[in-house]
């Protein structure tokens, strides 16, 4: 009993930040077309032209890190794919320090067209997530990579 209630009361949180985290989208050019979230589409939107590359190894190559930052962290960012595959609207929740937030968001509005996703067989706006890990490789680390 405590345990079906337990994961009740996680279950129900988990949708209740999914719903206020997007709730801020809604001032967006979209308001008068709906903006779905990633779990709430048949089809995910699919990054496309950038080859045989996952979408968080294409965004580790092409972040800076500069020399004099001894900063580490995750970062969380969430942007919409619209129906037309592009990036729009870019945010960080969960900042690590200025100048990473703004290489994340240069890469992201940078790049190539996405496949939208798909809601009932249309093209629909979707709400994506994505956690990053912004640190320094060290030599060890590129080896196990």
């Amino acid at each position: 009993m405590t345990k079906s209630l337990f994961i009740l009361i996680v279950l129900l949180a988990t949708g209740m930040n999914l719903m206020s985290a997007q709730k801020h989208y809604f001032d967006t050019p979209y308001c008068n077309d709906s903006v779905y979230s990633y779990i709430n589409v048949d089809r995910l939107p699919k990054c496309t032209g950038i080859g045989h590359t996952t979408l968080e190894d294409y965004i580790y190559k092409h972040m800076s890190y500069p020399a004099e930052a001894d900063i580490q962290g995750r970062i969380l960012v969430s942007f919409i794919v619209t129906k037309q595959g592009t990036i729009s609207s870019v945010r960080i929740e969960k900042s690590l320090y200025h100048e990473a937030d703004q290489d994340i968001k240069n890469i992201l509005y940078a790049m190539p067209k996405w496949k939208p996703g798909r809601k009932d067989g249309k093209k629909v706006h979707t709400v994506m997530y994505l956690h990053l890990d912004y640190k320094l490789y060290g030599p060890s680390d590129l080896m196990n990579k």
